[in-house]
């Protein structure tokens, strides 16, 4: 007959088991379990399993075991494209359960890549009744949000890592984001970028003869939090600003032509030019991790300029590449 002691050790592994048994059900009662529960499910145990923290030896080393076991099985499970991107598109989970952003971010790029690919990839019936360039395309203006998310901001004072979007949103395509702004974009493949040359035709078009790494996350950036006012204070630089985004997000905001701010996404795979002598700031999003190539003409130069800096020589000469719709 079991002891007063092991009883009382049989009812704590009994809790610490009792998330394993919700979990088995869960996935039993199912004719199929869909790919999307895997992190959920991963998730909702391993927090159970942190929250139930013992102060018996024996139970605790249990709980650490799982532990373990769970993250030597399940801890790559967010860096699985298929299974994050299946749990991104289920609305009953979405991205409320990534642990990881630069998984998350990672699957939520290459969602948003198959959807450009998929609306800008043309049918034979549809190239059949095409009638040349002048076609019209009915789509343009989707096409074109698809491929940059760039819009005007509200006023609110909320999270900065938010998206801001005015109510109705109002949304810029890239001629009206180049027209109002002087911002270039491009689109590169991650996966191919290096073997089709695309990147160094670029860089031998612009001149761009420098180029390093650079991570913002709250691991691998010293001062954290006061880099991150840093590149949110309104500022300008002596020279362009060019980030290719390879992993994670943010946002940049840059003035118009009447002073208001515009807001551009960057996810894996975009490359953004900010002109030199525009006033802007970057932000991470929420999910708080970026990591992108910086280029640059020669040694670098990351010195910003705060605003008022409008006796600047770059200014200056910004607000004339602006009157003159920046053709250069």
């Amino acid at each position: 007959m079991p002891s007063a002691i092991e009883i009382d050790l049989l009812r704590n592994l009994a809790v610490i088991l009792r998330p394993f048994e919700y979990a088995t059900t869960e996935i039993s009662g199912e004719k199929y379990v869909t790919m999307s529960k895997i992190i959920p499910v991963v998730n909702c145990l391993t927090t159970h399993l942190d929250n139930l923290k013992s102060n018996n030896p024996a139970i605790e080393s249990v709980r650490k075991g799982l532990s373990a076991a769970m993250h030597k099985r399940f801890g790559m499970a967010e860096l699985n494209s298929k299974i994050a991107m299946s749990t991104i598109l289920d609305p009953r989970f979405k991205n409320i359960h990534f642990k990881n952003p630069a998984g998350c971010a990672k699957a939520i790029a290459k969602l948003k890549k198959l959807c450009i690919e998929e609306i800008s990839s043309e049918s034979e019936e549809e190239k059949a009744e095409a009638t040349g360039p002048e076609s019209f395309d009915f789509w343009k203006t989707h096409k074109e949000l698809a491929m940059v998310r760039a819009w005007y901001m509200d006023s609110s004072e909320d999270d900065q890592r938010l998206e801001h979007h005015r109510n109705p949103p109002q949304f810029l395509d890239l001629e009206e984001l180049f027209k109002m702004s002087g911002v270039e974009y491009f689109k590169m493949d991650l996966d191919t970028y290096a073997q089709d040359g695309e990147l160094a035709r670029l860089k031998k078009k612009r001149g761009y003869s420098y180029e390093d790494e650079i991570v913002c996350s709250k691991e691998c950036l010293q001062d954290y939090e006061g880099k991150l006012r840093s590149f949110f204070t309104e500022h300008l630089h002596t020279d362009e600003e060019i980030r290719f985004v390879l992993e994670g997000s943010g946002y940049f905001d840059v003035r118009d032509r009447s002073d208001q701010w515009i807001r551009v996404e960057v996810v894996p795979g975009d490359l953004i030019i900010i002109p030199r002598g525009i006033y802007h700031r970057f932000t991470l999003d929420t999910h708080n991790f970026i990591r992108a190539k910086r280029l640059f003409v020669g040694e670098p130069v990351w010195t910003p300029h705060n605003r008022p800096a409008d006796q600047m020589e770059c200014r200056k000469l910004y607000l004339e590449r602006m009157r003159k719709g920046f053709e250069e």
